[in-house]
């Protein structure tokens, strides 16, 4: 009984000796300014993109699509869009918009989107750190790393940009692995199965993940067989969610919701007019694709990529990369520079595996810098180089007819049907029935109950002059009255609503 209760005392002892030691309390003190650098990201990311939607800049494409199409569902509505003019699964096979409309039942809100998509981008700092503290990287460290994730200015600038699912993609990639690591086998497989919802093409990145995952398996020797077993089995998991994914999107759910076109095929029109005529002709059509994909706006993308994290990426420990290839090779082999780039969110899919990258090597010490202070002043230069905060400036500097368009708004009844400009657009989603300029013809007009136009910033797709001749076009039609004219700010009711 007493060599028990010495035992007991000397356990009791020993956890409050542990409890007090400096290296418990340090690591309590970086747990907590991790959660403190986590959450101040998190908040600034809200407010960057909430100030902005506030200011009147964001746009019709995509968040007022997106925002119709989840408000309907909340409202147990058919989310056809008709901006677009199709069922919202007709635009990416996304049906992660369904569980986020259960947010929406509780208050109908663009801002849900906005905080969504905040803490997503922002917790893949967690993610790092707990990924980075697996390899035995120092505590100060994985702070760092975490930092120079969330200073990465694709995370600001994408944020910046509407909404997008994607947004929810750079995390769940991140904690996918870090189950993958600590055998949390159903976590991982629902991780995969979260990315393949968000959106249909994200289904080939997690055919790369589970590619990258069959390699390391064959090719590591540092690791215990099991490890490598499991490693190896998880990724031919990961390869079959992918296709199988992939394949219910292209064959089922897209031609279902959208039998005109694929959203974004246009981007790949020079390998055909159809997801499989695009895939045979990569395949069969290797001179039109090198010619595409070795050029110099390519060559500036992936520099764009790759020299803000040139101080931890290194020749040696690039396999993570592997996983980032599907995402790598639709963006360069693109028509459009809106997937060349670090403004919007096409990157978002690559951006996890180069962090992955960062970890394998500066734990296997072959990163040019390991000083946490240095890592996180040349992230906050890269940050500064490339985040579009200066944005902001131009937003300001248009502010003219903002209070007139919020008068204009409450002029608008929700059972409205609306035709209006993409930057007035997500302030007037809520409804069945909205269109923007110049979608709609002129023949279109009398569709719609309320027409609304901001002439002096009329947004994307319209100038000036557009926009003034559509003003004409309504002062001409009789069967709409002026009901608002203020600071170049016009709404008209047709008559007799």
């Amino acid at each position: 009984m007493s060599s028990n209760l010495s035992r007991i005392e000397k356990d009791e002892n020993g956890k409050k000796a542990a409890e007090s030691s400096p290296s418990v309390e340090k690591y309590s003190e970086n747990k907590m300014l991790l959660w403190i650098i986590t959450s101040t990201a998190a908040l600034i990311l809200f407010a960057a993109s909430t100030f902005r939607h506030i200011l009147f800049r964001s746009t019709a494409f995509d968040l007022a699509i997106f925002d119709q199409a989840i408000y309907l569902i909340s409202q147990k509505e058919t989310p056809y869009v008709s901006i677009v003019g199709f069922h919202i699964l007709g635009d990416h096979a996304a049906w992660i918009f369904y569980p986020i409309s259960l947010f929406y039942i509780i208050a109908p809100s663009v801002y849900w989107l906005f905080a969504l998509q905040s803490l997503g981008l922002a917790s893949g700092g967690v993610a790092i750190f707990m990924l980075a503290r697996r390899r035995n990287i120092s505590e100060n460290a994985a702070l760092s790393l975490s930092c120079a994730y969330l200073l990465a200015p694709l995370i600001f600038n994408a944020n910046l940009f509407d909404f997008h699912s994607d947004a929810f993609v750079p995390s769940a990639l991140l904690f996918a692995v870090y189950a993958l690591e600590t055998r949390r086998t159903l976590w991982f497989v629902f991780l995969l199965l979260f990315v393949a919802a968000c959106k249909a093409a994200l289904s080939l990145t997690i055919v790369g993940l589970g590619a990258w995952l069959i390699v390391a398996a064959v090719t590591e020797k540092n690791s215990d067989s099991a490890t490598r077993r499991l490693k190896a089995l998880l990724g031919g998991v990961a390869v079959v969610i992918g296709l199988v994914a992939f394949l219910i999107a292209m064959i089922w759910i897209l031609p279902s919701y959208n039998p005109r076109v694929v959203s974004a095929i246009s981007n790949f029109g020079y390998l055909g007019n159809s997801i499989g005529g695009i895939i045979i002709n990569a395949i069969t059509n290797p001179l039109v694709v090198a010619s595409h994909l070795f050029t110099w706006r390519n060559v500036e993308y992936l520099l764009l990529l790759i020299l803000p994290l040139s101080w931890g990426l290194s020749a040696r420990a690039l396999k993570p990369i592997l996983a980032a290839l599907p995402a790598l090779f639709l963006n360069l082999l693109s028509l459009s520079n809106a997937y060349k780039d670090l403004i919007h969110h096409y990157s978002l899919p690559i951006l996890p595996f180069l962090f992955l990258a960062i970890l394998e090597s500066y734990s296997r010490g072959y990163s040019l810098i390991r000083k946490p202070m240095v890592i996180v002043v040349l992230s906050i230069i890269s940050f500064l180089a490339l985040a579009k905060f200066g944005y902001f400036e131009g937003y300001l500097k248009n502010q003219d007819t903002s209070s007139s368009i919020r008068e204009a708004l409450t002029l608008v009844s929700a059972k409205d049907s609306v035709l209006t400009t993409s930057w007035i657009a997500p302030h007037l989603s809520h409804r069945k029935s909205i269109r923007i300029f110049p979608n709609s013809g002129a023949d279109e007009i009398g569709n719609f109950d309320v027409i609304l136009i901001d002439t002096r910033h009329p947004g994307w797709r319209m100038d000036r002059n557009s926009a003034k001749a559509w003003l004409d076009r309504l002062d001409a039609n009789s069967s709409f009255v002026r009901l608002h004219d203020r600071d170049g700010v016009f709404l008209f009711r047709k008559k007799g609503d």
